[in-house]
């Protein structure tokens, strides 16, 4: 009875974690696109601009 139980909190769990993930993906993939990652790349082209300088 208790694995029982204990199976679905799991599922349930699992469940809400990828249903999570997959919702954020598409609310975040837009704003990923136009802003963080983009200022992340220009960031880390900078950077290593910087450090072949040096």
């Amino acid at each position: 009875m208790i694995a029982i139980i204990t199976l679905i909190i799991f599922t349930l769990i699992l469940f809400s974690f990828v249903l999570g993930l997959l919702v954020g993906k598409l609310l975040l993939q837009p704003k990923l696109e136009e802003g963080t990652l983009a200022s992340y790349n220009d960031f880390q082209r900078d950077f290593v601009d910087f450090t072949d300088r040096n």
